[in-house]
């Protein structure tokens, strides 16, 4: 039974059912992620980007890996902002989160801030391909980034 449950429950994480995988792992006692990966899962999910980094902050990243995934989250939430056309406060995501993390690359910054002028969500979707165009499938895009980030004991 417990391999069936672990076989099922990786095909609902592959089809996006992430919820449904871990309440057949609760039930049938077969937990096959720890519970910070799936407490990361979830906040990526549910866009709740103070839950994201907080979690991030428990892995005990490198350095490098710990930067480039706040820089994927903040620039993730940036973006969300700009189709949803709250400039305000996409400006200040890019001014206090984002160019703070970009002090070695200051091209990155001036990259994201050209997304400001984008003429329409198709542009901007079209400039930003790995975003995956927002939604569901923007997240899953970035979870898929920040799991290869995660070392294998922690995945």
């Amino acid at each position: 039974q417990g391999a069936y449950a672990r076989i099922i429950a990786q095909a609902l994480r592959d089809m996006g059912y992430d919820r449904s995988a871990r309440v057949l792992e609760e039930e049938s006692g077969q937990q096959q992620q720890p519970p910070s990966v799936a407490k990361l899962q979830d906040a990526v999910i549910a866009g709740d980007w103070g839950d994201v980094e907080a979690v991030l902050g428990t892995f005990r990243l490198d350095e490098g890996s710990e930067r480039a995934c706040r820089f994927a989250v903040r620039r993730h939430k940036y973006l969300e902002l700009l189709l949803s056309d709250n400039l305000p406060a996409a400006m200040e995501v890019l001014h206090k989160e984002l160019t703070p993390l970009c002090h070695d690359a200051p091209s990155e910054a001036h990259d994201l801030a050209c997304f400001l002028v984008a003429l329409s969500p198709d542009v901007l979707r079209h400039r930003a391909p790995w975003f995956g165009g927002g939604g569901a499938e923007g997240r899953s895009r970035l979870l898929a980034a920040l799991f290869a980030a995660l070392p294998p004991s922690v995945r």
